[in-house]
């Protein structure tokens, strides 16, 4: 399991993906299912920054734990408002971080927890030596 609590910024989500992939890498998963968790990661991430007030602690947390075929990503702030997709316009620029997360995970949700909430994910992943084993 890894853990991480990060400052309520947005320059804060290179730390976070710094982090998490010199993880999933030592862990041997693949680097197309890192790429995959990286930009959930940064949407959730990138989410709490935008749509939450900062916590009076100022820091968001960031969690994540591998099995050997998933990786659960999970985003705490300090909001208890659970996050809903939208339908923008094609003319929008904004709003699409949720179905495009629906899109690349097996599942995903929020939780009320104390002082706010977690938004969390689950991903399929495969390890690098699958690969290899199979290119043999």
């Amino acid at each position: 399991m890894g853990a991480l609590q990060v400052r309520h910024e947005p320059a804060s989500a290179a730390q976070v993906r710094n982090s998490l992939r010199a993880d999933l890498r030592q862990q041997g998963l693949a680097e197309d299912g890192i790429d995959v968790v990286l930009l959930v990661t940064t949407e959730l991430f990138g989410n709490a920054v935008r749509h939450c007030a900062p916590a009076p602690w100022g820091t968001l947390g960031v969690e994540w734990d591998v099995d050997c075929d998933h990786v659960a990503v999970r985003v705490t702030d300090a909001s208890p408002e659970l996050p809903r997709r939208r339908t923008p316009r094609p003319d929008q620029p904004n709003g699409r971080g949720l179905a495009i997360v629906d899109s690349l995970v097996e599942s995903w949700g929020a939780d009320r927890v104390s002082g706010g909430k977690q938004v969390w994910a689950r991903i399929a992943v495969r390890r690098e030596h699958a690969r290899s084993e199979q290119m043999a």
